[in-house]
């Protein structure tokens, strides 16, 4: 599925295919959508951008569905698990 902001679903994996314009998501990041609305970026540069942060130009970019990966929540902690098995 290749999709938009809009067709996020929370906790499920992401892969940036079209940076947003104004820089804050690139080509390549693996995100997801927290259920509070917010979206992480996992790996280097990682970090978090809050639901109110996402504005024109920063969520205009595309994405796909990463099947590779899922997201793992304990408690309050959310990260990116391999689920890829040989």
């Amino acid at each position: 599925m290749i999709g938009t902001i809009s067709d996020m679903k929370p906790l499920q994996v992401y892969e940036v295919i079209t940076s947003s314009s104004d820089g804050t998501f690139t080509i390549g990041d693996v995100i997801w959508m927290s259920n509070d609305g917010s979206i992480s970026v996992a790996g280097p540069g990682s970090g978090c951008i809050n639901a109110n942060e996402l504005v024109d130009g920063t969520a205009d970019f595309k994405i796909k569905e990463r099947n590779d990966c899922a997201v793992y929540r304990h408690g309050h902690t959310e990260y990116i698990v391999d689920v890829t098995h040989d």
